[in-house]
């Protein structure tokens, strides 16, 4: 589960529908999926929870995005807070991923293409010290060390996957 972001709208000027909409489906939509996930992952050998949080949590690179950076940075204190209430039985990590090839920036997921959000998805990668976007394929790797037995002793991390973008 990731979210959406809207548009770009300067906080003076975003309704307030708006805002629950994208901090809702952010960070309310990544609580109940943790809630009705931590009774099932307690009966698991080595369980853990991935969750899924942005660049935008850590750093706005544009304005008008106060509502999803809000989320997003919930998110990571969601995760945070959830390694400490779910140890030692499920660890808890975050993946905060910068900008991605997906279909919700071409308009595949049935909404526009997201283009217009603010970031001109051709001078962007000059910006990214990797010199492009994320391929979804990049996710796979460390999520799946996250979830992983190489990852046993770690809980309570956020791990950047964002071509260098932002470097914490």
């Amino acid at each position: 589960m990731a979210g959406y972001t809207g548009e770009p709208v300067p906080v003076r000027e975003l309704p307030t529908a708006d805002w629950d909409a994208v901090t809702s489906a952010c960070l309310r939509g990544m609580f109940l999926a943790a809630r009705a996930a931590i009774p099932l992952l307690e009966q698991g050998t080595d369980p853990c929870m991935v969750l899924t949080a942005s660049t935008f949590g850590h750093r706005v690179i544009h304005g008008g995005y106060a509502a999803y950076a809000a989320a997003k940075a919930g998110v990571v204190s969601l995760g945070k807070a959830l390694a400490t209430e779910c140890a030692p039985k499920i660890r808890v990590n975050v993946v905060s991923p910068g900008v991605f090839k997906t279909a919700f920036l071409t308009g595949g997921t049935g909404r526009e293409a997201r283009t217009s959000q603010g970031i001109d998805m051709q001078t962007y990668p000059k910006f990214v010290p990797l010199q492009r976007l994320g391929d979804p394929s990049e996710m796979v790797g460390p999520i799946l060390f996250l979830a992983g037995p190489a990852a046993s002793y770690i809980t309570g991390q956020v791990l950047h996957v964002n071509g260098g973008i932002w470097a914490p």
